[in-house]
């Protein structure tokens, strides 16, 4: 496969998620802006993308790649996306899927936590708990199983935690899927190997009041904390609700997930 620059990848994204020659002529900023509301993200972090997967798929094919990103976009039916792309619904099925765990791979290559953070860092991650929805599973008993049941959505539900570095734009680890009625976020973080580390090496992530009294974790407004460190953390919390205001864009993140509980990973 011919390596593909960002202005390749806008290009042949707007053609195949049917865009007029007309559409695809405008300005860079209107074309940009229609390739992320079909795909999600810049062309260029797609073309990326589209390079590192040769570690993992030789024989690539562009076009149920980019039908993959604009399934993860818009979270429509395989009907819906066969319409689109021309192909039948198995078809979309089974190379949406592949993609996605494709990525998935990638995601265990990349999403790395550090075997020793920074010393002269005393804060090297910021951590949060995102829910997701899903159809609500079955209960043997109930018609509603509580475990499942997110209270940030009135509804059933995972709960993910993510940590990212306080000082790269750069993910460190990802928790979950975990039920979200059952797993609050206290409960994900002293389970996993994040907290093991950072108290392995005396260092705090900064999270919001749900992680009060951890170790591991420092919280907003400290008592014993300078009006600096205070106003340091607020400005770590914000950028991290930032970042999952961003991964929500993506339809299959913040609509309904219903397919298996084994495939939301």
């Amino acid at each position: 496969m011919r390596i593909l620059s960002a202005s390749n990848v806008l290009s042949i994204g707007l053609r195949l998620a049917g865009c007029t020659l007309e559409q695809r002529n405008t300005c860079a900023t209107t074309r940009i802006r229609r390739f992320k509301a079909c795909f999600g993200s810049h062309p260029l972090v797609y073309a990326r993308l589209w390079h590192e997967l040769a570690v993992i798929d030789h024989e690539r094919k562009f076009v149920y790649y980019i039908m993959t990103l604009n399934w993860f976009k818009n979270y429509d039916t395989e009907a819906v996306l066969a319409c689109r792309f021309g192909f039948n619904e198995e078809t979309v099925r089974d190379w949406s899927w592949y993609y996605a765990e494709c990525m998935q791979v990638l995601k265990e290559l990349k999403i790395v936590i550090p075997e020793s953070f920074h010393p002269d860092l005393f804060f090297p991650v910021s951590i949060d708990g995102t829910h997701t929805k899903m159809y609500e599973p079955k209960h043997h008993l109930f018609p509603y199983d509580k475990d499942y049941c997110s209270y940030k959505h009135n509804t059933a539900g995972f709960n993910y935690q993510i940590a990212l570095s306080t000082v790269e734009q750069k993910i460190c680890a990802v928790d979950g899927p975990f039920p979200a009625g059952s797993h609050n976020d206290k409960k994900i973080f002293n389970e996993c190997e994040l907290k093991q580390k950072l108290v392995a090496q005396n260092k705090r992530a900064i999270a919001d009041g749900g992680y009060n009294g951890l170790a591991g974790v420092a919280t907003p407004n400290g008592r014993f904390d300078s009006k600096e460190t205070n106003r340091y953390k607020r400005r770590i919390r914000a950028r991290h609700e930032s970042f999952n205001a961003r991964i929500k864009n993506f339809a299959i993140l913040s609509g309904t997930f219903r397919h298996k509980k084994d495939r939301a990973v």
